[in-house]
């Protein structure tokens, strides 16, 4: 899921926010990639885990269950840690877009508003 979009010319918005918007956005870029990533991997070893645990006749033992806990924790952390950063980029373009909007800058999201 991609962030929201706002549409502005780089010089309406203050240098500063510009920066941090850009920071989070590639903070997201990087926890989105981060993420996909690691569930593939996490799918992987709980492919691996669950077979060898069948395998080996432990499949209903309490580490099993514990392993793959761990891994689904793990996973949902990632989860939640790109969730985060797309939360932290819409609030910064939400308040972009009602300063905008405040000081009366036309909305260039929508063409037919121009």
């Amino acid at each position: 899921m991609a962030p929201p979009v706002l549409s502005l010319a780089a010089s309406e918005i203050d240098p500063a926010t510009l920066s941090g918007v850009l920071a989070d956005y590639l903070a997201y870029e990087q926890a989105r990639i981060f993420r996909r990533l690691l569930l593939k991997r996490l799918a992987g070893l709980a492919i691996v885990a669950s077979a060898g645990a069948v395998w080996a006749g432990l499949a209903y033992r309490p580490p099993f269950w514990i392993v793959l806990g761990l891994l689904v924790a793990a996973g949902a952390q990632a989860e939640a840690l790109a969730l985060k950063a797309r939360a932290r980029i819409a609030r910064q373009l939400t308040e972009i877009e009602a300063r905008q909007l405040q000081a009366g800058t036309p909305d260039r999201s929508d063409p037919s508003k121009t």
